[in-house]
């Protein structure tokens, strides 16, 4: 296995008004060699499409690397024309993808509340999925689907739009932590997905003594923390990818924004690294 890190775990330090040159010298400061970009227009300045020319040669200056690029899809939504929006973006990521050299490209399916009927929720991404999975395919891209809360968030409901999509070009992004934004226990889901795995982010909750915001599927309400410092099985859930099969990046996505992130970061890579397999 492989670390990296995700642009997002450095989105407390962009706000603060770091710069990606800054951010990236800091990656490779604390040893890694590899990063997840994302399409997020925060990040560029409010201008993606102006800065992506300039991200392979701010890699390569840093000694970084590109381990996937990611963007930010809602397919759940309840208007036809809403989710055409949401499908465009994925094709439009599709090509920054392209443009970048990334062989993956991280996806979401979108919002569900525990009030809503998932099948139908589910039904919404699969079909949307559905619209651009050939331009995937044409361009050699796999499409990685995060179980991030939404729909999918199980285990099960991953594995469902996958083999309801059916493409080998559309595989699970496994997130030990947010199994729990779903009322489902890390190791679990991390089992269950293990097959199909294709990338990894890597964080870290505290479950909190007390009931989860209105909607949402989780059992209680929690807190991102440290990773290694809360209750996502992280040791069990590594060694579960690694007894599936999965030998990729396990990306860093430290979400714990209320404490000094470099700090946060620092103490959670040196906590993956001392227990990868």
């Amino acid at each position: 296995m492989q670390l990296c890190i995700t642009q997002y775990s450095l989105t407390k330090l962009y706000e603060q008004g770091a710069t990606s040159d800054e951010l990236f010298a800091f990656c490779r400061e604390i040893g890694l060699e590899y990063v997840d970009i994302l399409d997020y227009e925060r990040y560029w300045g409010g201008d993606f499409d102006g800065e992506i020319a300039r991200i392979p040669a701010l890699l390569e200056e840093h000694g970084l690397k590109l381990a996937a690029f990611a963007t930010n899809t809602a397919f759940t939504k309840d208007a036809p024309a809403e989710r055409e929006k949401n499908v465009k973006i994925a094709l439009r990521a599709l090509d920054h993808c392209e443009q970048l050299g990334a062989s993956k490209m991280r996806i979401f399916g979108g919002y569900a509340a525990a009030t809503d009927d998932l099948d139908v929720k589910c039904d919404h991404v699969v079909s949307s999925i559905k619209q651009f999975i050939g331009v995937a395919e044409s361009k050699g891209i796999t499409l990685v689907i995060e179980n991030h809360g939404g729909m999918p968030g199980t285990a099960e409901e991953v594995i469902r739009v996958i083999e309801e999509v059916g493409s080998e070009n559309l595989r699970a992004l496994v997130d030990i932590g947010n199994f729990l934004v779903a009322g489902q226990d890390t190791l679990e889901g991390t089992r269950k997905l293990a097959h199909l795995c294709e990338h990894v982010h890597a964080k870290d909750f505290k479950l909190l003594p007390e009931p989860p915001r209105e909607g949402s599927r989780a059992r209680s309400a929690m807190k991102p923390t440290v990773i290694g410092e809360g209750d996502v099985k992280v040791v069990e859930c590594l060694k579960a990818l690694k007894d599936g099969g999965y030998d990729g990046f396990i990306s860093i996505e430290f979400e714990a924004f209320d404490m000094d992130s470099r700090e946060g970061i620092r103490r959670s890579v040196k906590y993956i690294e001392n227990v990868m397999p």
